[in-house]
């Protein structure tokens, strides 16, 4: 018998169905093949590889994305609008998963069990790259939320050897190796994917404590946590400083996402 499954976040949908022969995974029609077979860039790649993967596997692929719901995907905003369409989808599968906690308790609320799978990461797209360390901290992300603004603002002010932009994959993981502190603040609390981008790239990850990041790794051993802005300036100080420690924890939090 067929079982469906579906993973949901912020913004998108990803439908399972399998048999006992087969498992067809939703996430990219063949016309997403057909417009990366000119693209050499290194999503282009990494999309390439697991295409390739999932053929080899004789998985069937597709993808389900509401254009409408980007804006929203981008800025993590939980608007009644996405709630509603992930529980009305939820409805008609068997199995729910989901990459935050939170959304848990909407289908609880709903009578609709799901499972709860955090982000992870993938070596393809972010290797370890053994690099020269050229920055003394480096954030690559979006400004979508004050929070972040002011900490980036009170970071970057404490250490100007900074470095700051917009990066994917390889590209984002070589920065991460030059850099001695990659600083994270997730909004909403959420266990975000730049938590285990950083680390599956060798990087130091000091990032804010978060409810659920004590299932998965402890400061001081795979990575350093903060409280606030002021102590977040004091462990970068610290870790920048001592390079035999701060190296330990990167290969430490390395190991363990990899693991």
């Amino acid at each position: 018998p067929e079982v469906r499954m579906s993973f949901t976040r912020f913004g998108a949908s990803f439908d399972l169905r399998c048999s006992a022969q087969e498992l067809a995974v939703s996430y990219a029609p063949d016309a997403v093949e057909k417009a990366l077979a000119a693209d050499e860039s290194a999503r282009a790649r990494f999309h390439k590889a697991e295409l390739a993967l999932l053929k080899e596997k004789n998985l069937v692929v597709f993808n389900y994305n509401d254009p409408k719901d980007n804006a929203a995907a981008r800025s993590h905003v939980h608007s009644m609008r996405l709630v509603k369409g992930r529980l009305e989808k939820a409805r008609k599968t068997d199995h729910n998963f989901v990459c935050q906690k939170r959304p848990q308790e909407d289908f609880k609320r709903e009578g609709i069990d799901s499972i709860w799978m955090p982000h992870a990461v993938e070596p393809l797209a972010y290797p370890y790259i053994p690099s020269i360390k050229k920055y003394d901290l480096c954030f690559i992300g979006n400004m979508n939320d004050p929070g972040r603004v002011a900490a980036l603002d009170h970071m970057f002010s404490a250490f100007p050897n900074f470095f700051f932009g917009k990066r994917l994959f390889e590209e984002a993981a070589e920065k991460y190796c030059q850099s001695k502190v990659v600083f994270n603040l997730s909004i909403k609390d959420d266990l975000n994917m730049r938590t285990f981008e950083v680390m599956g790239s060798g990087g130091f990850l000091l990032t804010n404590e978060l409810p659920d990041l004590a299932e998965f790794f402890k400061d001081g051993v795979h990575l350093a946590t903060y409280k606030n802005f002021d102590e977040a300036v004091d462990k970068a100080r610290f870790y920048i400083e001592n390079d035999d420690a701060r190296e330990r924890i990167a290969l430490a939090g390395h190991n363990e996402v990899m693991r």
